[in-house]
């Protein structure tokens, strides 16, 4: 067997892996940035909405 194939398949297995490890931070992340509203002025007004997202978190 190749030693650079070997090495090379080495890498993109712990790159796959640190991926993996990595993507429930990025989704946790970008699912927190939308939750700000801003807003300039004084005026109010109500406004209908038909989607809401209620993040509900619990522990064991």
């Amino acid at each position: 067997m190749d030693k650079g194939k070997f090495y090379g398949g080495i890498c993109i297995m712990l790159g796959l892996m640190f991926l993996g490890a990595m993507m429930p931070v990025a989704v946790k992340v970008m699912r927190s940035s939308n939750r700000t509203v801003y807003v300039k002025g004084l005026c109010e007004r109500e406004v209908k909405a038909d989607k809401v997202i209620w993040p509900i978190t619990f522990k064991v």
